[in-house]
């Protein structure tokens, strides 16, 4: 039986991470849409902006509608498209994340995935 892993390109953690967004996004367009829940972005979206901003890269924070919906799937692929998003920065829990990557899968762009719940092995799962 053969056996296939998944795994991101890059897997970044530690003190300090949410402010090196902008580094790492940088490489993958020049406008982002952040995705993320109503608690994710309060806490996450500044931090995550600033970096971005830093980097000359735009972004756009949208809070994801609490159910990875065909609807809210389209939803936020237009709103991507509106603000010209290169990326999608996926916040959150895996409902959050899973609407981030759904996004960027029907885009065909680069997902940027940062789990704010310690249940959570969005990371690592393509």
């Amino acid at each position: 039986m053969t056996r296939i892993l998944l795994a991101p390109s890059r897997y970044i953690q530690g003190p300090g991470a949410l402010r090196e967004t902008g580094c790492h996004a940088s490489l993958l367009g020049r406008s982002g849409l952040v995705i993320g829940g109503k608690t994710a972005l309060s806490l996450c979206y500044d931090t995550i902006a600033a970096s971005l901003v830093e980097r000359e890269v735009a972004c756009h924070g949208e809070l994801f509608g609490g159910t990875s919906s065909r609807g809210e799937i389209a939803r936020l692929a237009d709103i991507a498209r509106t603000h010209h998003a290169d990326f999608i920065v996926a916040l959150g829990g895996g409902a959050s994340i899973d609407a981030g990557k759904a996004v960027a899968h029907e885009m065909n762009l680069p997902v940027i995935v940062v789990p704010t719940t310690v249940a959570t092995d969005a990371p690592c799962s393509a």
